[in-house]
Parts: structure tokens; C-alpha cells; sequence
């Protein structure tokens, strides 16, 4: 990740993620949902095979997906980073 990228509030987002996305594999979803709108018009389309809307269903099915990967791993390849000017 390019050094301004790196600095910027969307690097330290992706670190975030990544560090949530390795929890929520081992089924710990709580800094995976932590990322997540706690709104009433939240939804979840497509993602873990379901649609959901509303915060409540949606951590219900982030907990339930999360159970699925209790031994999961996941692996990440940066292909490009950089700002769009």
C-alpha cells in the first residue's frame, strides 16, 4: 500500500477490515460487526447467501455466518492502491 494510502483514513479502515475479516473467520464477529451501520435501514444483499434489512437481522446473520468459518482462513492480494485524483 502506497505510503500516502497507508496514512490516509481509508488505509486505516482496510487495516481494520482485515483485522475483522480474520476474526470473523474464526468465528469472532464482533469487530466485523463493529464496522457495520447499527441503523433501522441497514441491509445485507446477497452477501452470505441471504438478503437481510434492519441492524438486528443483520447481525443475526453476520453471528450465523461467522459460526460457519470457526476454522476459516482468508488470504489477501493487493493488486493496486492508489488515490483517484
Amino acid at each position: 500500500m502506497s505510503k500516502n494510502l497507508a496514512n490516509s483514513g481509508w488505509g486505516a479502515f482496510i487495516k481494520a477490515l482485515e483485522t475483522a475479516e480474520e476474526e470473523f473467520v474464526q468465528g469472532r464477529p464482533v469487530a466485523f460487526k463493529s464496522l457495520w451501520s447499527n441503523a433501522d435501514d441497514v441491509t445485507l444483499c446477497g452477501g452470505f447467501g441471504g438478503i437481510e434489512r434492519g441492524w438486528q437481522n443483520v447481525a443475526d446473520r453476520l453471528d450465523w455466518e461467522s459460526l460457519k468459518y470457526a476454522d476459516g482462513s482468508r488470504t489477501r492480494q493487493e493488486i493496486l492502491a492508489g488515490l483517484l485524483v
